[in-house]
């Protein structure tokens, strides 16, 4: 698989493109044009456009349109210290982003993220399922809202979501040095009557020589004991 990607980042919008299997001659393969452009401080208009070209006779497009929304600039970002002798710059951190993306199907996705505290973000997501009878299945009309909140502590962090459908998630990971953390994570479908939980742990390693470098060979090992805990009765098979 060959794989192209350009990203130009202008004073009021961003222009990214790319391409898969690209065909020098016919054009074929599968190309993603998205732009996003700033109309203001806070609200942002963009689309995405996808085009498959599995051969010279078949074109097919889909386009997806996103609108962006964010708080105002808090205040207190003008106090952050800066270099004696030159201006204050300190980045626009909203305490709020709201989106919402209409896509080609004519469904539509909306999220709200919300930071509460320095440790404490939560987000909210909604979205419709809606599709029409085919060969596939049955016409179909429905929405599913998703929950989630994020607390740091001062070495972990714990995730939890909720959805309507009854569906229960969570995970923790506890970090004793900066390369090494160990993870829990389970889920619990009401509706399905079924359980899921794991255990994991976290290995990076990274050069000390220079900060810029990011992190090298990060790998997970994870353990996945479901199996042990239905053949214990602590689980129902799903």
């Amino acid at each position: 698989m060959v794989q192209v990607e350009h990203d130009h980042l202008g004073p009021h919008y961003s222009l990214s493109l790319k391409s898969m299997n690209p065909g020098v001659l016919d054009a074929t393969g599968i190309h993603f044009v998205s732009l996003l452009h700033s109309f203001g401080p806070r609200l942002s208009l963009g689309f995405e456009t996808v085009i498959q070209k599995p051969n010279p006779q078949i074109l097919e497009t889909a386009t997806s349109y996103v609108a962006k929304l964010t708080s105002l600039p808090n205040p207190l970002a003008a106090l952050t210290p800066s270099i004696p002798g030159q201006p204050i710059t300190a980045p626009f951190e909203p305490s709020w982003i709201a989106t919402a993306q209409l896509q080609p199907t004519g469904n539509i996705q909306t999220t709200y993220f919300h930071k509460l505290t320095d440790k404490v973000d939560v987000a909210l997501d909604f979205q419709t399922i809606i599709q029409p009878a085919s060969m596939m299945g049955e016409a179909k009309r429905d929405a599913l809202a998703t929950l989630g909140a994020k607390y740091d502590f001062r070495m972990a962090s714990f995730r939890g979501q909720v959805d309507s459908t009854g569906k229960l998630g969570m995970l923790l990971e506890q970090r004793f040095t900066p390369a090494f953390a160990f993870l829990v994570s389970g889920e619990i479908d009401h509706a399905k009557n079924a359980s899921r939980f794991g255990v994991g742990i976290m290995i990076e390693s990274s050069t000390m020589t220079q900060v810029r470098h990011p992190p090298l060979f990060p790998f997970w090992i994870l353990l996945t004991v479901q199996e042990e805990m239905i053949a214990a009765g602590m689980l129902q098979p799903m």
